[in-house]
């Protein structure tokens, strides 16, 4: 006898309701189709369109669907009715849109606002309104005198399938921006409306809006409209020419925009002034505007934005409603072609420091002088009353005005002639208007109403030559002179980069550059200009350009520069240090020091003096002042920059000019080398290359040589520099051993010495590192200064073999004071990890081949966290063979291999840690089976395996764990068929079956595989009771004494029991037999504790060897475990039932109701009742004596497939 349960439910009549009935003539004929029909509605309550019974016409015969009558759909065309009804039962979402069938007469106010041969378009208010409702609502309502677009399809009665296919187009949510409310039918003519929030009367504007409006995804997006030119008050004319005319207006609404990010909802920016943008003859041309529209920006931000589209009613002219940032008069000249360029440059302003190119009017320039004058131009001086526009800092959200402002106007002489020449030319000028950060800067555009001339408008420092005092010549040639001297304002600087204003440095030594003759070429003399850095941050470009000047008495133009000429008597110490024929290196002290701020916000300079600095003399370097430059040009202009110049000198002796510097090689190709390596430094991590000189290194001993190198360990004084995780400045570590690897004679050959420089890695985490190249300078042989760890074999104790194959033995071994660590990333030190226990792998006769050895321990990984270390290298004094010094090794290359790549894929905290695990970390060994390929053991894991919880960042050890050791007899004679047998484990630990490590038995030679899996002896069972058996199995119901181990959270660190829990034992007998067959059964169970089905383990009759499945209650019928266990997969949302296997124990005052030819019904009550979610605390529960229906069918036990697809048809929803 089988029973399952269904819920009984109360029925409540909402009397009086008004309902709609649906009938369907003729149905009576169909029965499948009027099912089909009635399938389509909706299950709950909480549709828009509900089917709440059917119903029968006694005098018809027809069939009714009593419905809910929330809105109209009846239009009396069977197709349009189809369509609105399909639409309404598809909705689902508070904010799905209710099409509806709307009367005509449900209009009021109805204007004709637009009209071509197919369509016309009205505005109209529609007295109901559409319905709509919030989320938390439950009943909708309506927004009554809507007012909404009425688009008028002509003739379109003609063709239903048409007006459906248009229809369609609509999105069906209310927040999109155009939305289609319904249909309707105008009495009169017969055509079809569209009801809808707006429309141009135009296709292709509407698409081109309603695309734009789709791609909206940020907060900051326009939302562009069709805005009707009704919104419009207080429009006035404000310029004009051939295409176009501006006006200003105010628009009612104003446009949509959110506040915030976060906002959910559009508000509008009611009674906004907007540049009013009409485009003469544009409804010729709809393609031309539409082109036109896709230049404006997107986003709020932008300097120029475009709201919307509108139409003149009287004129059927397009207007662009755009932003009225500026006067739209200032970029209307009266010339298309001027009008157009600058337009077209503010609308690519994307950033705060982009210039606002104007038109400027003539008459807002005061006190204008004129300073200069060719056949050409001339040039004024003059004051901008308004000033340009611009915006303080990049979070300002409107631009201000620098009023009163003075700038240069260049006034070109019969510009008018030749347009396109005028904006070619103002088309060279920069677009950013950072002071200093352009050469010269364009303003705008204006024109002198006398003689029609147009006029750049520009800013550039130009410094009057009386600013200088204390003149003094340092330099001359032909075509120049060169001058020191000092300005009395100075040059304009902003302290801080969030300072608003400027201020000078008064009293600035200059020098000035005086170009001879200059005057005759002023196109020369701005090329020369150009050619300088744009910024003026100090040190931040080799030379700076302030400004210009020009000498009263010669007329020759002059160049305000800045530049560190260090004198020859400032040098100390002068020693030299390397030659060659164009060249020779020193080391000095430079007494002064150079100039530095030792923070960015420290207003003054600071010398530091006694500065050890190198000195790198180019010989007959006068001969080539341009040569001299082009080299200066090649250093960085930093001083956090590792390699720097500090300036230029001059020997008096010789002429030939200096470089200073902080280092040099004295060799052009290491020094390029160098310092390239040193510029592709972009991580805390990296090793900072450097040149050391000798005369760094102390106890300086040899270690080796064989001919071609010499080897030697050194102290190196200074130490490498390096830096922490999230420190700004580099720090040296000094009095640092390292080692020095000599090459003999590589003086000969630099080429052949990069080229084995640039074989070592880049990165400190590497084995072998390379930190800096230095030179012998007695024998000129260039050394390669190393980092390596070298472990003298006298550290090890407790050596003990634990394998050998005659290429490599293998040891453990106690390395008394142990590796170098750092326990945190911000620790400055490193301290020892003394007395480690390490594996020593030997290879035997590797003195032989270095190579080999260096590529042997290039395998290994280089932090600290990998699995696996190589913590260094060693060499038995007795054999001198060279031992890698390892966390762990089993000596065997493949099986190593094996382990590390699966350590190396782990990626996340779940993932199992497997291991090479020695065989004397296990205690307690107790055999548990054998049958002649494999003995199986239980076992105690001294150490235990890895884990890690969650949000941890490091392992930690579950020691004395329980494990299960499972012997692969003669397994050391097919590593191969041993590896695949690993692979075929699951990586993670919410496998059922975990394989942990692998150990070796070391007295018979065979591979263990070391697993964890819950394994629960059978005298942990009380209570147990036979609930059913079919010959292959036998099912009972038990109290598991301990219980299964769980998180109560997922951020427990422990597990706890759930002690006497009622289980159920599934007996596989004979399953001794094939124990491929128990873990492939067992491997059909979900591994997580939230399924509702769960394996907890697994035990064993201890009288007929049978192993036993631990699991929740199930039938101990195949099929009906199967179908429940499909039932429950299928839950994916809180509200499913949860179908379960009850057993008939559960029930209590079983009552019989009444009885068939098939079944009987009863009624009880479940003690435990239903599983139920809660979806706030997101668990079951249980809902305890519910009242349930059992209807007990005869003769079931034989089960059926239509037993069960009965049984589904019950499986919908839980009624209360």
């Amino acid at each position: 006898m089988l029973i399952y349960a269904i819920f009984c439910a109360t029925c409540y009549i909402a009397s009086n309701k008004e309902v709609a009935l649906k009938c369907l003539h003729n149905s009576q004929e169909s029965i499948d189709s009027l099912i089909n029909e009635a399938k389509k509605y909706p299950t709950t309550h909480k549709e828009f369109q509900v089917l709440f019974g059917l119903s029968q016409n006694p005098v018809t015969g027809d069939y009714i669907f009593v419905q809910s009558y929330t809105a109209n759909w009846i239009s009396g065309n069977e197709k349009i009715d189809d369509f609105i009804q399909e639409r309404q039962l598809k909705i689902n979402n508070y904010n799905d849109i209710v099409l509806e069938w709307i009367p005509y007469n449900q209009f009021n106010k109805i204007k004709e606002t637009g009209k071509n041969n197919f369509i016309t378009v009205y505005s109209a208010i529609w007295k109901d309104g559409p319905l709509y409702k919030y989320n938390w609502d439950k009943n909708y309502t309506r927004d009554s005198n809507k007012e909404v677009a009425l688009k008028c399809l002509h003739n379109s009665q003609e063709s239903i399938d048409s007006l459906i296919n248009e229809a369609k187009k609509y999105p069906t949510t209310h927040n999109a921006f155009q939305v289609l409310f319904g249909i309707s039918q105008n009495p009169d003519t017969g055509d079809y409306i569209l009801v809808l929030k707006w429309t141009s009367g135009n296709e292709k504007i509407d698409d081109f809006i309603q695309e734009r409006q789709l791609k909206i995804n940020n907060y900051n997006d326009i939302v562009l409209e069709w805005i009707p030119y009704n919104q419009f008050n207080k429009i006035k004319e404000t310029g004009k020419n051939n295409l176009i005319t501006v006006y200003s207006a105010i628009w009612k609404d104003g446009p949509l925009y959110k506040k915030y990010h976060l906002d959910e909802n559009y508000t509008r920016d009611s009674n906004k002034e907007v540049a009013l943008k009409c485009l003469h003859n544009s409804r010729e041309s709809i393609d031309s505007l539409i082109n036109e529209a896709k230049k404006y920006p997107t986003t709020y931000k932008e300097f120029q934005v475009l709201f919307g589209i509108s139409k003149n009613p009287d004129t059927g002219d397009y207007i662009f409603v755009q932003s009225y940032t500026i006067n739209l008069a200032n970029w209307i000249s009266g010339n298309e072609k001027i009008d157009y360029f600058i337009q077209e440059r503010q609308l690519k302003i994307n950033n705060y420091n982009d210039i606002v190119l104007e038109w400027i009017p003539y008459n807002q320039f005061n006190e204008i002088k004129e300073t200069g004058k060719n056949d050409l131009i001339t040039v004024y001086l003059a004051i901008w009353k308004d000033g340009p526009l611009y915006k303080k800092s990049h979070w300002d959200e409107n631009y201000t005005r620098d009023s009163n402002k003075e700038v240069a106007l260049k006034c070109l002489h019969n510009s008018q002639e030749s347009i396109d020449s005028l904006i070619n030319k103002a088309k060279k000028y920069p677009t950013t208007h950072t002071t200093h950060n352009a050469f010269q800067v364009l303003y705008g555009i204006s024109q002198n109403p006398d003689t029609g001339d147009y006029i750049f408008v520009q800013m550039l420092e130009w410094i009057s030559y009386n600013q200088f005092n204390e003149i003094k010549e340092t330099g001359k040639n032909d075509l120049i002179t060169v001058y020191s001297a000092i300005w009395k304002d100075g040059l304009l600087y902003k302290k801080y980069h969030w300072n608003e204003n400027y201020t000078r440095d008064s009293n600035k030594e200059v020098a000035l550059k005086c170009l001879h003759n200059s005057q005759e070429s002023i196109d020369s003399l701005i090329n020369k200009a150009k050619k300088y850095p744009t910024t003026h941050t100090t040190h931040n470009a080799f030379q700076v350009l302030f400004g210009i000047s020009q000498n009263p008495d010669t007329g020759d133009y002059i160049f305000v520069q800045m530049l560190e000429w260090i004198s020859y008597n400032q040098f100390n110490e002068i020693k030299e240090t390397g030659k060659n024929d164009l060249i020779t290196v020193y080391s000095a002290i430079w007494k002064d020091g150079l100039l530095y701020k030792k923070y960015h916000w420290n207003e003054n300079y600071t010398r530091d003096s006694n500065k050890e600095v190198a000195l790198k003399c180019l010989h007959n370097s006068q001969e080539s002042i341009d040569s001299l430059i082009n080299k200066a040009k090649k250093y960085p202009t930093t001083h956090n920059a590792f390699q720097v110049l500090y300036g230029i000198s001059q020997n008096p002796d010789t002429g030939d000019y200096i470089l200073v510097l902080k280092w040099t090689s004295g060799n052009e190709k290491i020094d390029d080398f160098i310092q390239e390596r040193q510029l592709k430094i972009n991580n805390y991590n990296d090793i900072v290359l450097e040149w050391i000189p000798y005369n760094q290194f102390n106890e300086i001993k040899e270690t080796g040589n064989n001919g071609l190198i010499g080897v030697y360990l050194a102290i190196w004084k200074d130490g490498p520099l390096h830096k922490y995780y999230e420190s700004k400045n580099y720090t040296r570590d000094s009095n640092k051993e390292v080692a020095l690897k000599c090459l003999h004679n590589s003086q000969e050959s630099i080429d052949f010495l990069i080229n084995e420089a640039k074989k070592y890695p880049t990165t400190h985490a590497a084995f072998q590192v390379l930190i800096g190249i230095s030179q012998n300078p007695d024998t000129g042989d260039y050394i390669f200064v190393q980092m390596l760890e070298w472990i003298p074999y006298n550290q090890f104790n407790e050596i003990k073999e634990t394998g050998n194959n005659g290429l490599i033995a293998v040891y453990s071994a106690i390395w008394k004071d142990g590796p170098l660590y750092k326990k945190y990333h911000w620790d400055e030190n490193y301290t020892r990890d003394s007395n480690k226990e390490v594996a020593l792998k030997c290879l035997h006769n590797s003195q032989e081949s270095i190579d080999f050895l260096i590529n042997e321990a290039k395998k290994y990984p280089t932090t600290h966290n990998a699995v696996q270390v190589l913590y260094g290298i060693s060499q038995n004094p007795d054999t001198g063979d060279y031992i890698l010094v390892l966390k762990w090794t089993s000596g065997n290359e493949k099986i190593d291999d094996f382990i590390q790549e699966r350590q190396l894929k782990i990626n996340n905290y779940n993932d199992i840690v497997l291991e090479w695990i020695p065989y004397n970390q296990f205690n307690e060994i107790k055999e548990t089976g054998n049958n002649g390929l494999i003995g199986v053991y239980l076992a105690i894991w001294k150490d235990g395996p890895l884990h890690k919880y969650y949000e941890s960042k490091n392992y930690t050890r579950d020691s004395n764990k329980e494990v299960a050791l499972k012997c692969l007899h003669n397994s050391q004679e097919s590593i191969d068929f041993l590896i695949n047998e690993a692979k075929k484990y699951p990586t993670t630990h919410a496998a059922f079956q975990v394989l942990i490590g692998i150990s070796q038995n070391p007295d018979t030679g065979d591979y263990i595989f070391v697993q964890m899996l819950e394994w629960i002896p059978y005298n942990q069972f009380n209570e147990i009771k036979e609930t059913g058996n079919n010959g292959l199995i036998a099912v009972y119901s038990a109290i598991w004494k301990d219980g299964p181990l769980y998180k109560k959270y997922h951020w427990d660190e422990n597990y706890t029991r759930d002690s006497n829990k009622e289980v159920a034992l599934k007996c596989l007998h004979n399953s001794q037999e094939s124990i491929d067959f128990l873990i492939n059964e067992a491997k059909k169970y979900p591994t997580t504790h939230n399924a509702v089905q769960v394996l907890y383990g697994i035990s064993q009759n201890p009288d007929t060897g049978d192993y036993i499945l631990v699991i929740k209650q199930i039938s101990g019928n195949e099929k009906i475990d199967y179908f429940i266990q499909e039932m429950q997969l299928k839950i994916n949302n809180y509200d499913d039932i949860v179908f379960e296997w009850i057993p008939y124990s559960q029930f209590k005052n079983i009552k019989k109701v009444g009885k068939g030819g098939f079944s009987t019904v009863y009624l009880a009550k479940w003690k435990d009742g239903p599983l139920k979610y809660d979806a706030d605390k997101k668990i079951y529960y249980r809902n305890p004596n519910r009242k349930i229906a059992l209807k007990w069918l005869y003769n079931s036990q034989n089960i059926t497939d239509k037993f069960l697809n009965e049984v589904k048809e019950y499986f919908t929803e839980m009624y209360q």
